[in-house]
């Protein structure tokens, strides 16, 4: 199939399927004990459900099927299982992310995914997220706005765009990077041991957090959650104000130091 063809098909046919996809997903969403139970904390975007194997099938079906909302009924009898394989995939690529970050002869202890020292920042919208809401997280920057052509998209980014925009998001990838270290950091200066402190023990422990250089009077406290942001945020504010105030040393640049 020449791309031309492809970017046709996926504009005109398979995009009515996603939308009609769409409308399931929300009816399902609305009504969750009419569909199997999928027994999992969050569950995927719709974007993430139409390239399940089931449902892909279908929205790519030969273009004399009529696809209505029923016919993704029999693909809906399997999303228990879909869903915990895709669970389980995104919890192996974050467990790869915050292991890397780890510092050197760092040894956690305990569930990885249940530690307050498990965070992430996403490299496109560069907010912070603890585990479950890097779960959840469906960047609405991964295709900031303008035609493919204006962007020179190439043939795969502009088959992805197309279903973006029919699906109001871009399936789950793990374009994060581990913030541990500034977390290590909150959870020390909270007298706890970021080796084995849990996000439940250190939100029921609710030691407050105050920084000394912003409310040296410790007037203004913050939750340790915010405190983690809070040095998140210091720490680009910081590396973009060195960044904008340096330049690289070369034999031309001497004279101004």
């Amino acid at each position: 199939m020449s791309e031309m063809r492809t970017i046709r098909m996926e504009e005109t046919l398979y995009n009515s399927r996603r939308r009609i996809l769409l409308q399931a997903w929300i009816d399902f969403l609305g009504e969750p004990a009419s569909f199997p139970n999928t027994d999992v904390d969050v569950l995927p975007h719709v974007a993430d459900v139409a390239r399940f194997k089931p449902f892909d099938d279908i929205i790519k079906s030969p273009a004399h099927v009529v696809v209505e909302r029923d016919t993704f009924l029999p693909a809906f009898v399997a999303l228990p299982n879909l869903v915990r394989n895709w669970r389980r995939q995104v919890d192996q690529q974050l467990a790869a992310i915050i292991t890397n970050g780890y510092p050197k002869e760092y040894v956690p202890a305990g569930d990885i995914r249940q530690l307050a020292t498990s965070v992430f920042v996403c490299n496109a919208c560069e907010q912070l997220f603890f585990w479950t809401d890097a779960v959840a997280h469906n960047c609405s920057l991964d295709f900031p706005r303008g035609s493919s052509k204006e962007r020179n998209d190439s043939f795969k980014e502009q088959v992805a765009r197309i279903a973006y925009y029919s699906l109001g998001s871009s399936p789950w990838s793990p374009k994060f990077r581990s913030s541990t270290v500034l977390a290590i950091h909150v959870i020390r200066s909270c007298c706890q041991d970021p080796r084995t402190a849990t996000l439940a023990h250190m939100d029921n422990t609710s030691t407050p957090f105050y920084c000394f250089a912003c409310h040296p009077d410790g007037k203004t406290v913050m939750h340790w959650r915010m405190g983690v942001c809070f040095v998140f945020l210091i720490s680009l504010v910081v590396s973009e104000t060195f960044a904008a105030r340096t330049q690289p040393f070369t034999q031309q640049s001497r004279s101004s130091f």
